[in-house]
C-alpha cells in the first residue's frame, strides 16, 4: 500500500468537499449581492434560482478542472521523494493555488459572459427580467453561461498545467 498516495487521496477528498461547499456558498453570496444590489430579488424567485444554479454549476465545473493538473503535480512532486510530509505540504500548496486561480477565472468567465451576452441582446435586459421572475430568460441566460463555461474549460486546464512544476520547466499538454 502506498501511504503517500493514500494520504493524498484522503486530503483531496476532504479538501474537495470542504472547498466545494465553501466555493459554491461564496458563489451564491457573490451573485446574490451583485444582482441584488441593482435588482430586487424575492426569495421565491424561480428565475433567479435557475440563473444562480447555472452560475454555481459553471463555477463548480471550471474549478473541477484542477484534477488533471493536480495529478500531474503529484506525480512530479513524488518522483524520488521519500518524505511524505514534504510531498503533502507541496501538494497542498498547489491544490489551494489551483483552486484559487480556477475560482477567480470561473467568476470572471461568468461575469464577462453575462455582460457580453447582455450587450448583444440590447432589447432584453436579462437581469431585470430575471428579477421579475421571467423563467424563459433565466433558462436562456443559464444555458449561455454553461456553454461559455464548456468553451473555457480547456483553457483553464492549460493555464493550470503551465504552473505544474515539471522538471526542466515544461511538458507537452495531453488532455
Amino acid at each position: 500500500m502506498n501511504i503517500t498516495l493514500t494520504l493524498i487521496a484522503i486530503l483531496q477528498l476532504f479538501g474537495s468537499v470542504t472547498l466545494g461547499v465553501i466555493i459554491l456558498y461564496l458563489t451564491y453570496r457573490i451573485v446574490s449581492a451583485v444582482v441584488g444590489r441593482k435588482y430586487p430579488i424575492k426569495e421565491d424567485n424561480t428565475a433567479f434560482a435557475i440563473f444562480v444554479g447555472a452560475v454555481m454549476f459553471s463555477v463548480g465545473y471550471l474549478v473541477s478542472s484542477v484534477i488533471q493538473p493536480l495529478l500531474s503535480t503529484f506525480r512530479t512532486l513524488s518522483v524520488g521523494v521519500n518524505d511524505t510530509v514534504s510531498v503533502l505540504l507541496q501538494f497542498s500548496k498547489y491544490l489551494f493555488l489551483f483552486v484559487f486561480i480556477s475560482t477567480i477565472i470561473a467568476l470572471g468567465v461568468n461575469l464577462i459572459g453575462t455582460y457580453l451576452f447582455n450587450l448583444f441582446t440590447r432589447d432584453v435586459k436579462e437581469l431585470e427580467e430575471i428579477s421579475k421572475n421571467n423563467i424563459s430568460v433565466a433558462i436562456i441566460t443559464g444555458v449561455i453561461i454553461l456553454i461559455i463555461t464548456l468553451f473555457a474549460r480547456e483553457s483553464v486546464v492549460l493555464l493550470l498545467e503551465s504552473i505544474v512544476p515539471y522538471p526542466g520547466g515544461g511538458e507537452i499538454y495531453n488532455p
